[in-house]
């Protein structure tokens, strides 16, 4: 149960990384390369933007931004989780400065900007193991949230993060008297960030989807996720969601279409993608197979076996976790 409820966080902890921030030409050109996941260019873009204001809140949240995207992205929390949490630590310390300086118009975003932290903080730790000590800094988050909307009550990112909160837990509760009304409520926060108008609502699309997701709603899953498509069509993160959808709902051959665009994108990009590249190979074999198409899965096994991951990735427990079930795949096939 406590992990299931840490789940939470770990959702939300994407999405609200991108929200909150006003549209100006930092936010906005900073985002358009994170949405076309070009990580090293975006962090040098902000940091001329930092190197002429070292104070400058809005460029140093989309600075962390991106090291939360690429994380999310490559799944690499095993081996970069650290520096992350290092380089969180050092921005929280510069937002907390900004907060005992800024006049009290700023605070609020600044206070929001700090919550966020502490989620992503919580993520990080979660996703490496340590759940007790996540919880701690996730519980910060929630808090600080609820402080955002005390300030000010339009402030609707932040109701974000605390509707995927509700949401979470009343399903894990949901036996409980008042639980069902209140995830209902929290869907609703989160249905409303996902389709505001605003760019920073990529996250809240990939959160909702999830959650259609693991509803069986597959087909609105698609739909959300072909939004953010249709802006950013090579986008692997989306990419492959809108794979592993098609294949949860029994379109094999779009499965396996979507697949091999995500296995050329995996390959194109640097550093090489091996866990999305290892996953579309997953989407293509478990499609393969449930269509007994035998001698065409075994080729694919073959080729995702022949690729020669790092050691440092077989850490990422996305990876394994394929990695395994294509050598499952395997032994079924020839045990036929």
């Amino acid at each position: 149960m406590l992990k299931k409820l840490f789940y939470l966080y770990i959702v939300f902890s994407f999405q609200s990384i991108f929200a909150g921030l006003e549209l100006d030409s930092c936010a906005d050109s900073a985002m358009v390369l994170i949405m076309h996941q070009q990580y090293e260019q975006a962090h040098t873009y902000l940091g001329k933007v930092l190197a002429e204001n070292p104070n400058n809140a809005d460029a140093l949240y989309m600075d962390l931004t991106i090291d939360a995207t690429e994380l999310l992205d490559y799944e690499s929390y095993p081996i970069y989780g650290n520096k992350a949490l290092q380089s969180a630590d050092t921005i929280l310390q510069k937002i907390d400065n900004l907060l005992s300086i800024s006049p009290k118009d700023e605070k609020t975003k600044l206070l929001f900007y700090k919550a966020n932290i502490f989620g992503f903080m919580g993520l990080v730790l979660a996703k490496q193991g340590d759940w007790l000590l996540g919880i701690k800094k996730a519980r910060v988050s929630v808090k600080l949230l609820k402080e955002v909307v005390e300030l000010d009550p339009t402030y609707s990112d932040a109701s974000l993060g605390i509707g995927m909160y509700n949401y979470y837990v009343g399903q894990h509760l949901r036996w409980l008297p008042f639980m069902s009304t209140r995830a209902r409520e929290g869907l609703a926060d989160i249905e409303k960030a996902a389709f505001a108008n605003s760019p920073f609502s990529f996250g809240a699309k990939h959160n909702l989807a999830w959650i259609l997701i693991e509803n069986r709603e597959y087909y609105r899953a698609d739909s959300v996720i072909s939004l953010v498509l249709e802006q950013f069509p090579h986008n692997s993160i989306f990419l492959g969601t809108k794979a592993r959808i098609a294949l949860l709902n029994r379109q094999y051959e779009q499965a396996i279409d979507l697949a091999q665009q995500l296995t050329q994108r995996s390959k194109n990009r640097t550093p090489k993608n091996f866990c999305d590249l290892i996953s579309a190979y997953q989407i293509i074999i478990a499609a393969l197979e449930t269509q007994e198409k035998w001698e065409e899965c075994q080729q694919s096994i073959n080729k995702a076996l022949s690729i020669k991951v790092p050691a440092e990735s077989k850490k990422i427990s996305y990876i394994e976790k394929h990695l395994k079930y294509i050598h499952n795949s395997k032994e079924r096939i020839n045990n036929k």
